[in-house]
């Protein structure tokens, strides 16, 4: 099934301001301006990671993470260099 060319674009009615996961599931979800959100919204990292320190799990997921994004940008790189040398080559 194919989206329709003619169909009305889809805007939310609400913006999400942020939310609050736990063990990767959203647990507190807030809409909408409101002064209490500003206080959960300037808490500094460093104060986050003081009151609740990552685990082996969370710092090797990062590293991992990590190391997939320099992965994919030296292949994008490569596949830049690849293109370049191509067109060069060519032409």
């Amino acid at each position: 099934m194919f989206p329709c060319p003619l169909a009305q674009p889809f805007e939310p009615t609400a913006s999400l301001e942020f939310a609050i996961f736990n063990d990767g599931v959203p647990s507190s979800v807030f809409y909408g301006m409101h002064p209490e959100h500003d206080i959960v919204q300037h808490i500094p990292g460093d104060a986050i990671e003081e009151l609740f320190p990552p685990t082996a799990d969370d710092l090797s997921e990062l590293e991992a993470a990590d190391d997939f994004v320099e992965t994919m940008a030296w292949l994008s790189y490569l596949d830049e260099q690849e293109e370049q040398a191509r067109l060069n080559f060519a032409g």
